[in-house]
């Protein structure tokens, strides 16, 4: 871990300590100023100050949060990297990191001390967790579910690009208690089977879960109603089931399978679809909150107020009034 200054190093965990809290980013935004970063400083506290107005859409408001928008893409991964963190893509809110990206689960295992000591990360994204290339016998998975500190995070993001995970480590990742806090969860290109999904059966830690996105995978209809049934998801309101091996049969009481293969995807706006304002994956933000939790993602997750919505959009649908009487 790269060293930094003890007063500040105290000041970043003091607000990773207290992520909610506005005064400890204001005090650090003070430490700033007195050190050179005027504007930085500035960022910090005219995010604070944007966030509570985040009610109020008034000119005024549009102008400071594209100010803060463009301060955050044209510093944004400079300020993120001045504190000894490699991730990319950085998306903050209230003026410090929220989100990063990781293009690979060893630069994200390398880089988590530091990132966890230092930024108030609730969303990560990771790709490339399928055991290969250099460590071919690392089950990033397995090393996921051992890490207390994604116990802090809202959001989770894993892309794979259709490279089968190990098994024995999708068990032990999608059953750890340290993705308790989760309200997201995706786990994208990964080779999951119906047999998978059955692990969430034994999870007991995603009540809170309110996305899955299983997009890219091998799941025919009989594991996407594993899933949807899933006593374990009481709070599951959205499911993104595209490019997997599903289509609808019309006929009530029945979904068939098919073999068809979509091209990969690596970006989480593929399966959620755009929403208006919604940024693209790079170094945005700034303007209050980029993702504001509780906020609609519409697209290929259907509703589920009682499962009576037509069921999962984009090529990879399954009625699910249809397939509930099944």
């Amino acid at each position: 871990m790269a060293a930094l200054p003890d007063e500040q190093a105290a000041l970043l965990a003091a607000i990773v300590a207290e992520p909610d809290e506005d005064a400890p980013r204001l005090v650090y935004a003070d430490w700033l100023q007195e050190h050179g970063d005027d504007e930085q400083a500035q960022f910090v506290r005219d995010s604070i100050a944007l966030e509570w107005l985040s009610g109020y859409e008034d000119e005024e408001r549009q102008r400071a949060a594209a100010r803060l928008d463009a301060a955050a893409e044209r510093n944004g991964p400079r300020w993120l990297a001045a504190l000894g963190v490699t991730g990319a893509d950085p998306v903050y809110d209230r003026g410090m990191v929220e989100a990063v990206h990781y293009a690979g689960a060893d630069s994200f295992a390398a880089d988590a001390p530091t990132l966890f000591a230092r930024v108030p990360v609730r969303e990560l994204t990771i790709g490339g967790v399928a055991a290969r290339g250099a460590e071919p016998e690392r089950d990033w998975l397995t090393v996921l579910a051992g890490m207390p500190a994604l116990a802090r995070l809202r959001g989770l993001w894993i892309l794979n690009d259709w490279e089968p995970v190990a098994a024995e480590g999708w068990g032990r990742f999608i059953t750890s208690p340290h993705l308790a806090n989760l309200r997201s969860l995706a786990v994208q290109y990964a080779g999951l089977t119906d047999g998978d999904v059955l692990d969430l059966l034994r999870s007991e830690h995603l009540t809170n879960l309110e996305e899955l996105d299983l997009a890219g995978n091998r799941l025919t209809a009989e594991g996407a109603l594993t899933v949807v049934r899933s006593p374990r998801l009481p709070n599951l309101t959205r499911i993104g089931l595209a490019h997997n091996n599903i289509v609808e049969d019309r006929r009530r009481g029945s979904c068939t399978r098919t073999g068809s293969k979509k091209a990969a995807t690596t970006s989480r706006r593929d399966s959620f679809a755009t929403r208006s304002s919604w940024p693209a994956w790079g170094a945005r933000g700034g303007g209050g909150r980029c993702w504001p939790s509780g906020s609609a993602r519409p697209g290929t997750g259907a509703a589920r107020s009682g499962w009576t919505a037509s069921g999962w959009a984009d090529g990879s649908r399954v009625s699910a009034a249809a397939c509930r009487s099944g």
